[in-house]
């Protein structure tokens, strides 16, 4: 992530300029000591007050698309405005949004058009989609504006409490899901209680709690909270230095089940140089404890049951977990014979069963993106060049296609697998509906594109 710079917190006004209408919103947000940004359409380097903002609807929204199960051309390439970082990708039903350093924009995945645009010049903000994907959330100090994720309409506008954190997760200002915010506070009397607070009026929203250990005690400190299809799932400590994972029910906050982590499954392995505490990440109907990098782990858990369908995918030598798909996952397999160093990538479903095998020579651990019909591998040749995407057919050996990327990925100055995958992981390179998407990453560079493949 880049290196951002704020003052104190101001209270100011935006003008939201639309493709239909102007409106004043009210909000507190921080701006920007330095550095400034032009708007799309703009003449480069043309600045833009901090209290100024764009918000452009869809004129024509786009259809439901489905996610390509392979590529054979780069379509597109998307530039970001000047001094504004590209820091996601967030797939959507009609493709795919990109969570800016300042707001967000959704693209035309075929071709590489902007739809809508929601962007602050001069604050900070993050972004996240409800678990359907229909609704994107942006806050900035003090705002939350949700919108329709195909146009790029408000659907609602609240205030929050900075002073309860102001970051989308379950201890700051909460998750966004398909109903509503989910929260959670912690009271010195009461303990924890988790609550979803609907965006329809008429909607009833619900309170669970207090979370309960397994000896009857009240829980303390939410140590990690996520969405799920069907659920939200909460871990939170106990005492003697455990914890408690519970699922509630995404449309009552009736208890679904309950793990004990270190008793039900165990998770001690994690990589040097990654994050300061482990998350999971939710895959299709799965999650998957993120101890290894983005979206690899050793644990799998059944978001819909609670049965933990492995707590030891391998991670050893000769034998690498690199990506957990939906239904299984993939291993890169080394083996030396006479001197010589064989690698190729596996699927394999959860019970370690293989499925299709791609002999890849320089296999990695990360720079891969699996799909229905074959997987894409990026592919380095000089140094400082942009890379190749090579599509292999699932069970051949040679590719299909060697597609010139006109973006450059540059990794070879990071040194651990975390860091690799943000810069070629599921955030930066990966399907989404109706094309592949692959965010240009320099170290140090301020400059942001997006190439698009179909």
């Amino acid at each position: 992530m880049r290196e951002r710079f704020f003052s104190s917190l101001l209270v100011e006004t935006w003008s939201v300029t639309t493709s239909r209408t102007v409106t004043v919103i009210a909000v507190a947000f921080a701006t920007v000591v330095s550095g400034c940004s032009s708007m799309p359409g703009g003449e480069p380097g043309e600045a833009r007050s901090g209290s100024e903002g764009l918000h452009e609807v869809a004129e024509h929204p786009l259809e439901e698309r489905a996610v390509p199960g392979s590529i054979s051309e780069s379509a597109w390439t998307w530039e970001g405005p000047r001094a504004v970082g590209v820091e996601e990708v967030l797939p959507v039903p009609t493709g795919a949004v990109l969570r800016l350093t300042d707001g967000v924009v959704a693209l035309d995945p075929v071709t590489g058009e902007e739809v809508w645009t929601f962007r602050l010049p001069g604050a900070e903000a993050d972004a996240a989609t409800s678990p359907d994907g229909a609704a994107v959330a942006v806050i900035a100090q003090g705002t939350l504006v949700l919108l329709n994720s195909s146009t790029g309409e408000e659907l609602d506008t609240r205030e929050y409490d900075t002073d309860g954190g102001s970051g989308l997760e379950l201890s700051g200002v909460g998750l966004v899901a398909d109903t509503g915010m989910v929260a959670a506070t912690e009271d010195p009397g009461s303990g924890l209680e988790v609550r979803l607070r609907p965006w329809a009026e008429q909607d009833e929203g619900w309170t669970a709690g207090p979370l309960l250990c397994a000896d009857g005690s009240a829980g303390t400190g939410i140590e990690d909270g996520f969405l799920t299809p069907t659920g939200v799932v909460v871990v939170f400590g106990c005492s003697g230095g455990t914890s408690a994972m519970v699922s509630l029910d995404a449309s009552s906050g009736q208890e679904q089940w309950r793990l004990v982590p270190g008793e039900d499954y165990s998770s001690e392995f994690s990589e040097n140089e990654g994050p300061e505490r482990e998350t999971f990440a939710v895959v299709g109907q799965i999650a998957v404890l993120q101890n290894l990098a983005r979206q690899r782990g050793t644990v799998v858990i059944d978001t819909r049951t609670g049965q933990v369908l492995t707590d030891s995918l391998p991670n050893e030598t000769g034998a690498d977990t690199v990506r957990v798909l939906s239904d299984g996952y993939v291993v890169r397999r080394t083996e030396d014979t006479d001197g010589k160093t064989r690698a190729w990538y596996e699927l394999r479903d959860f019970s370690g069963e293989v499925l299709k095998t791609v002999p890849i020579d320089n296999a990695r651990l990360d720079a891969l993106l699996p799909l229905e019909e074959t997987l894409v591998h990026l592919e380095w040749g000089e140094r400082g060049a942009a890379p190749e995407l090579v599509v292999f057919p699932w069970e051949e050996g040679e590719p299909s296609e060697r597609i010139a990327s006109p973006v450059h990925v540059e990794t070879a100055a990071l040194i651990s697998v975390w860091r690799a995958e943000e810069a070629t992981g599921p955030a930066a390179f990966q399907a989404v509906p109706g094309a592949v998407l692959l965010l240009e990453y320099t170290p140090g560079g301020f400059y942001d594109r997006v190439a698009g493949f179909v």
